[in-house]
């Protein structure tokens, strides 16, 4: 038996999404657990819409995620002479045929069989007829090449290792375009020679691609090559429940990553939306290897849901034992905008007092960075918000606060706080909102005593004079 080898195949025409990560992901988890081969393959002969930039992305996602493919990426840009050589041995062997027939008559045929109630299927009007390819070249005229389909009625089986047993009759298969008229061979042509000549065996992709698999089959069949095994996977679709967009999505990969999600909360809901309904486990790579199963996929289509993506990500960045390291691996990757916070590490000290004090209680990387950094820079405070919190006898306690803080500059604390409320018979719960939007920028958070001890002094004084002076105006 040949070594196992899948391959992933995406086309550079927009950025890589949850699912197309999700098809790179089974397809090298797949190879791994065999000891197998994990291909990467470009297939950029849409010359048009296919962009070096989503070149780029295909490779960032897939080392981000450690995907790490066996030898150098194939380019099917690259192949053309290739498939031009099979092409020819189709047109040889009397396997696939010139075809002349221009647009307006196809256009004809489609509205007859709408007409008719049928399957748009072409007429086979060239199927027949001597073509000169030579003189059709040579005088610089539009044809295409397709292949020719079995009309014997043969039934086409394949075994899918998710849906089972799959036949379709090969009345039902078009004699369908394998090159179009810009002498560019199509995707479902030069998908199959790139499969029989990297010796794929186990082609792991959307179920979406079904309809295809009897094509592919019967161009397999006319150059007398193995059947590698299909696995199609249910896709997934967006919270809209529609089919992800590669060009317009939300659920672009380093979208998402940018946002503070972490590689591991990714490839764990990826895991668990097939394999485990339990949101608070977490596994590893080698979990996922030894215990991934084709034929355990659920058949059922998955929506995409960024709260549980969101669960996920809490609970493995609660359980991170060195979060600083993570928050400032995260900002020098992908969001530089916090980057001063780890400017030669002094702030490192405040910072981990701050992930304690939260007890590393964050939805994202995102999320706890910006609350750090209202606890270490100053902010904008908006007095909509103030005004719902404050009353003249806060003002009036913020005013002597402000008096103490002066005062006590070196040795100010949480008890001349206290001391404080307790003098203007004010409770900490009718006080705390105001503090603490005036320490943190948020009306919620931890003990202010506690939040007090971290915070920059001078910093405290500020924002209360910033207030006193507002209402001394009005």
């Amino acid at each position: 038996m040949n070594k196992i080898s899948t391959r992933f195949a995406p086309s550079p025409t927009g950025n890589l999404h949850l699912g197309s990560l999700r098809i790179a992901f089974y397809s090298w988890l797949f190879a791994k657990k065999y000891n197998g081969n994990f291909f990467l393959r470009i297939e950029n002969t849409d010359i048009k819409r296919s962009n070096i930039k989503y070149n780029n992305n295909i490779f960032n996602v897939l080392k981000i995620f450690n995907i790490i493919w066996n030898n150098k990426p194939v380019y099917q840009i690259d192949r053309i002479d290739r498939y031009n050589e099979i092409i020819k041995y189709l047109i040889d062997n009397n396997k696939a045929y010139i075809c002349i027939c221009n647009i307006n008559y196809l256009n004809d045929i489609k509205k007859k069989n709408i007409l008719l109630n049928k399957k748009n299927k072409y007429n086979k009007n060239c199927r027949y007829k001597y073509i000169d390819i030579k003189y059709l070249k040579k005088k610089n005229k539009n044809f295409v090449v397709r292949f020719k389909n079995n009309m014997n009625g043969e039934k086409i089986i394949f075994k899918d290792l998710i849906y089972g047993d799959i036949e379709i009759d090969s009345n039902e298969i078009d004699d369908f375009i394998i090159q179009r008229s810009n002498n560019i061979p199509t995707y479902n042509f030069c998908s199959v020679i790139d499969d029989c000549d990297m010796k794929i065996t186990h082609i792991i992709r959307g179920n979406d691609h079904i309809n295809n698999t009897p094509k592919q089959i019967s161009i397999i069949k006319s150059i007398n090559e193995n059947i590698p095994m299909y696995a199609h996977i249910p896709i997934m679709l967006n919270e809209d429940k529609k089919k992800i967009s590669k060009r317009y999505n939300n659920n672009n990969i380093i979208s998402i990553i940018n946002n503070g999600i972490l590689n591991k909360s990714l490839l764990n809901y990826i895991y668990k939306s097939d394999f485990e309904s339990n949101d608070n486990n977490i596994f590893n790579i080698n979990y996922m290897i030894k215990n991934f199963s084709l034929n355990k996929i659920k058949k059922n289509y998955k929506i995409i849901d960024m709260k549980k993506i969101i669960n996920i990500n809490k609970i493995i960045i609660k359980n991170t034992n060195n979060l600083y390291y993570e928050l400032k691996k995260y900002s020098e990757k992908y969001n530089r905008k916090f980057l001063c916070l780890f400017k030669n590490d002094i702030y490192r000290k405040k910072i981990e007092k701050i992930l304690n004090l939260y007890n590393n209680n964050f939805n994202t990387l995102k999320e706890s960075l910006n609350i750090i950094k209202k606890f270490i820079f100053n902010f904008k405070l908006d007095f909509n918000i103030i005004n719902n919190l404050i009353n003249k006898k806060k003002i009036y306690f913020l005013i002597k606060l402000i008096k103490l803080v002066i005062k006590e500059k070196n040795n100010f604390n949480t008890k001349f706080i206290k001391d404080e409320l307790e003098k203007n018979s004010l409770k900490l719960r009718n006080i705390s909102k105001l503090l603490r939007y005036i320490l943190i920028n948020n009306c919620n958070g931890p003990n202010i005593f506690k939040i007090i001890e971290i915070i920059n002094k001078k910093k405290i004084y500020l924002n209360i004079k910033k207030i006193i002076n507002f209402y001394n105006k009005k």
